[in-house]
């Protein structure tokens, strides 16, 4: 089952699709699942139960919408993807306060796009006994090719891979998606990420090698030209 990870609603400030809209758009592309991930500036608790209620309202019996929250640092540099929890934290907390707290309610956290206002130079490895995952593979901060700076950081923690789409408008569509097995259902896709059991896909095929490494040699090639067509664009 190809499930997405990483999008954004009209419930997020920058989101431009609704949830039904989204919940639509992705089962015709027969995706069963989104995990959706709003942005904490602007939510509070009194929006929860609604957002909650409104993913399920909104899901199809083609794909189901997982509600989940990317909380932001401080100072907006790092961004943690979450799924799991029943309840709001806050905005702009401490990095290492939300991972706990996600880790004490059951959810389950993942380091979004390193390459973004390089966040990478931020992680700290007190965060990694909270983590899950890694972004490896961020369309909307990356590209069409996965970073390499999010591969160092995978190397360095032992932690899985997986690979979002930052949606919030078409242009973040992309070939990308984890594979699972087995129910789809919040607690058993919760449960996957946590176990380490969803597989990154690109174009529908396995993302990683036996060893690991990403399978990206042509992905790196049209990246490199996308980014000089757009330098030219720019001139």
């Amino acid at each position: 089952m190809k499930i997405v990870l990483h999008a954004h609603s009209s419930w997020s400030y920058d989101g431009k699709w609704t949830l039904p809209a989204i919940a639509r758009l992705y089962g015709r592309l027969g995706v069963r699942a989104v995990m959706m991930t709003e942005h904490d500036t602007g939510f509070d608790r009194a929006r929860f139960p609604d957002y909650r209620a409104e993913c399920a309202a909104a899901s199809t019996p083609k794909c189901t919408l997982i509600p989940g929250i990317e909380y932001s640092s401080p100072d907006n540099d790092i961004h943690i993807l979450t799924w799991g929890l029943t309840e709001f934290l806050a905005e702009h907390r401490a990095v290492i306060d939300t991972l706990r707290d996600v880790q004490v309610a059951g959810g389950v956290a993942v380091f979004a796009h390193p390459i973004r206002r390089e966040a990478w130079r931020q992680f700290d490895d007190a965060w990694v006994p909270y983590l899950s995952a890694i972004e490896l593979w961020n369309r909307k901060s990356d590209g069409i090719t996965s970073s390499p700076t999010a591969l160092e950081i995978i190397r360095h923690t032992g932690l899985p891979a997986t690979v979002g789409h930052d949606f919030h408008k078409l242009r973040h569509l992309y070939p990308l998606a984890m594979e699972a097995a087995g129910e789809i259902s919040e607690p058993a896709l919760v449960r996957a990420i946590a176990d380490g059991t969803m597989r990154p896909l690109a174009f529908g095929k396995p993302l990683l090698g036996s060893d690991g490494t990403p399978r990206v040699a042509r992905h790196d090639k049209a990246e490199r030209l996308r980014q000089k067509l757009r330098d030219l664009v720019k001139r």
